[in-house]
């Protein structure tokens, strides 16, 4: 079975994610690559990344901080792998900013 357009989308906007949170690529090389065309929770995708690379300078100082973001962006990482919905929680703290 041959997958969508938008499957293959949000395979390769997981993969990316992954990368950023491994350290692989950084946040700016991720959304170079992520197209301007999106569903909603490929919008969310790059707006978690974005806030990802605005805490930075937290992470550096506080661990456990950069920790819960990582593990927001293994959840969103799910999400796009799994063609599932984004927790309830997680969903509308990222809708809201």
């Amino acid at each position: 079975m041959i997958e969508n357009n938008s499957d293959n989308i949000r395979l390769r906007v997981a993969t990316l994610l992954g990368d950023v949170v491994n350290n692989r690529i950084t946040v700016d090389e991720a959304l170079k690559q992520i197209p301007a065309e999106q569903d909603e929770l490929i919008g969310i995708a790059c707006h978690a990344l974005q806030h990802f690379k605005d805490d930075e300078d937290i992470h550096k100082k506080d661990n456990k901080y950069k920790e819960l973001q990582i593990r927001e962006m293994q959840s969103i990482i799910h999400a796009l792998k799994n063609n599932v919905p984004l927790e309830k929680s997680l969903y509308e703290w990222l809708k809201a900013r």
